[in-house]
Order: structure tokens, then C-alpha cells, then sequence
């Protein structure tokens, strides 16, 4: 667990969750049910699009013609959430987000909590915030200006994942944290607590086929649904796995040394 700064407000029991109407689908409605669950004494909303939009035009007007400008609807959502958190503060959730255990635990530090998934990016599936966090303010920054890789991914056919996850996504969030952390005077601003992946991010994005580590220690499982993916990219996703990219790397490996052995003889 890694910790910044000084300042840590007390982080809201709210849990904000997005879909498109009141009306979860089936296949995430025990997942969705599971933040009641746990979270009794908590105040829980759904975020529809129109919501949303709604939230961007009044609060943050500056930044709608960029959230409109977004090709993607996955990267208005991504861009929703950190901006109602920092309106509204309390915990953000995917909708296949699966709440374990009361998680009053996490958010006790104050402040804004993000988690480190495997991977080595930070999880956008499951945060949390005071209202008001300065995180989200170099979120935004990092929102209004997308790095070159970002650029020359979008629109590329099977990739244009790749630049939702550097513009908006993970990748996004890991830079914006990155960058808050290393700032001047980050020891003396609002708290931040990284938080190791076995809490919340037990299952990373390339061990998503594998079983969840029994071990009692995590209090929310990502089931990583992938449900943003277009079809050409879910095509392509569903071989980026720890196992696959193994199996690969072992393949490269014995051809390399079958054709090393074969030049020699």
C-alpha cells in the first residue's frame, strides 16, 4: 500500500454505479445487488446517460464539448466517473463489479483510494474519493490531452480499444496517478491510498478466465465482462491472456532453439 499526501476527508457511503436506464440487465442484477447486500446503511444511484450529460452541463461545463467529442460512448462513461466523484464523492463501481464484504476498511483512510491491479495499471473498475479531490483534477487534464499513442491508435480496426484505455481508461488513470504523485507538494495535498491488488484487484485483466485467489483478503471481485468491446476486438482480446501470451513465448522459444540447432548441424 502506497500513501500520499496529508489531507484525508472522509470519503461518503455512496455508491455511484452507471447504466444507460433504471433497468439492469439480467446478467449483472446479482452483482448489482450485491452493494445492497453488504452496503446497507449506504446511499446507492445509478447514473443513466441522461444523467450524466446532465451532471457535465451543469457542473463542469467546460469540459462538455470534449466528453460530447468522444467517438466511443465507453469513454463518456470512463469520463463520468471520475467527474461524479469529484462532485459527489463516495465509491465508484462497474456494474460487474461483485461486492464481497462491507468495504468500510477502504474507504476509512479518506481521501481518494484507486487500486494497483497485476497488470501494474490502476483499476478503473472500483474507486473511491472525497468530493472535491484534486486526483480528478489531473484526470481531467489528462482527459483534455491524450498522449500520440492514443491519437494514432483511434479508429484503428481491432485496436481502437487501445486508445479508450489510454485516453480514458486504465492506462489514462495510472498516468494521472503517476503524475499526482510525483507532483511538487504532493506530500502537503488531498490523500491518496494505492492499495495492493489482493483487496480489489485480485483477478487482473489478463488472468480474466482464471478463478478468483480464495484466500478471504479481497473485498470486491472485477469479473472483467469486457462488455464495451466491439465484436472485432472481442475477437482479438479473447487470446490476450497470461496463459496464451506463455504458450506463445514457449512457442517462440523452441522455434528459436530448434532453428538455432539447425543452423548449427
Amino acid at each position: 500500500m502506497k500513501v500520499v499526501g496529508d489531507r484525508f476527508a472522509p470519503i461518503p457511503r455512496v455508491v455511484h454505479q452507471i447504466w444507460k436506464s433504471p433497468d439492469v440487465p439480467d446478467h449483472w442484477r446479482a452483482f448489482h445487488a450485491s452493494w445492497r447486500t453488504h452496503l446497507p446503511g449506504w446511499e446507492h444511484r445509478l447514473w443513466s446517460d441522461e444523467a450524466r450529460r446532465a451532471l457535465v452541463a451543469e457542473r463542469y461545463p467546460g469540459f462538455l464539448a470534449t466528453y460530447d467529442a468522444f467517438p466511443r460512448e465507453i469513454q463518456r462513461v470512463d469520463a463520468s466517473k471520475y467527474l461524479i466523484l469529484h462532485a459527489h464523492g463516495g465509491v465508484y463501481a462497474d456494474l460487474d463489479c461483485e461486492c464481497l464484504k462491507p468495504i468500510d476498511p477502504l474507504i476509512a483512510p479518506g481521501g481518494a483510494i484507486v487500486g494497483r491491479t497485476r497488470d501494474g495499471v490502476i483499476e478503473c473498475a472500483f474507486f473511491g474519493s472525497a468530493p472535491g479531490h484534486a486526483l480528478w483534477t489531473q484526470v481531467v487534464e489528462e482527459l483534455g490531452s491524450p498522449p500520440l499513442s492514443a491519437r494514432l491508435l483511434r479508429g484503428m480496426p481491432g485496436f481502437d480499444c487501445s486508445h479508450v484505455l489510454l485516453s480514458t481508461g486504465t492506462q489514462m488513470l495510472r498516468r494521472a496517478v503517476r503524475r499526482y504523485a510525483s507532483r511538487p507538494g504532493a506530500a502537503h495535498g488531498d490523500g491518496l491510498t494505492i492499495y495492493e491488488p489482493k483487496y480489489f484487484s485480485v483477478r487482473s485483466w489478463l488472468d480474466r478466465y482464471e478463478p478468483f485467489p480464495d484466500d478471504g483478503e479481497a473485498f470486491v471481485h472485477h469479473h472483467y465482462t469486457d462488455s464495451w468491446l466491439k465484436p472485432d476486438e472481442r475477437r482479438v482480446h479473447q487470446y490476450f491472456t497470461r496463459r496464451h501470451v506463455r504458450k506463445a513465448l514457449a512457442a517462440a522459444v523452441t522455434v528459436g532453439v530448434l532453428g538455432a540447432i539447425a543452423w548449427i548441424w
